[in-house]
């Protein structure tokens, strides 16, 4: 999947004069650890990048150095870094729709069927949102960062079924606490955000 991020970054920055490459810089910010699978990926796609583009510098600044997620949108627009990859739970502060990634529609799902529908046409339009809203360009497809966890203080939770009558606190999701987004399941989601 990076390889069509990278392809999309690597045209863009091609595209303009050699030249005036060797002279560009492109920060990347990241808050997670070095070891985390974003910043894993970031890695080789910026080892790919400085294949395909060796004029373009490219520094990674994991572990917030630069910026937590929260401030990625600011900073890309205040031009402090040029690329940060941000969970859906930091833009949808911004634009509420990123996070219907937290919805019940996606609860369950296995990883091949979730990014079918984030590479798919949900993910186009909520890139479009992303895009007109934050002012940036998204260049590539999400980032699978793997599945939420939801932990209870004593109740089991093997199936769907066991969702029923509970209240889930979600520190992340600031449109899930709507009722018509359960699809059909008794369960409350509130926000903690």
């Amino acid at each position: 999947m990076h390889k069509l991020l990278l392809a999309a970054v690597a045209v863009a920055w091609a595209a303009g004069a050699t030249s005036a490459v060797a002279d560009e810089k492109m920060r990347i910010s990241l808050e997670t650890a070095p070891n985390h699978v974003r910043n894993l990926t970031v890695d080789r796609f910026v080892a790919d990048l400085a294949k395909r583009v060796p004029a373009l510098k490219v520094e990674v600044y994991h572990s917030a150095q630069l910026h937590p997620d929260r401030d990625v949108p600011k900073a890309l627009r205040q031009g402090t870094i040029e690329m940060g990859v941000p969970g859906a739970w930091q833009i949808d502060k911004i634009e509420p729709n990123a996070a219907v990634v937290d919805l019940p529609a996606f609860y369950g799902l296995t990883a091949e069927a979730s990014a079918r529908m984030l590479d798919g046409e949900v993910g186009r339009k909520l890139n479009a949102l992303f895009e007109r809203k934050l002012q940036v360009k998204v260049p590539g497809p999400w980032l699978p960062l793997g599945f939420g966890n939801t932990f209870t203080t004593g109740k089991e939770i093997r199936t769907d079924a066991d969702f029923k009558t509970m209240r889930v606190n979600n520190v992340r999701c600031v449109v899930a606490h709507h009722p018509k987004h359960a699809q059909g399941n008794r369960v409350a989601l509130q926000s903690l955000s």
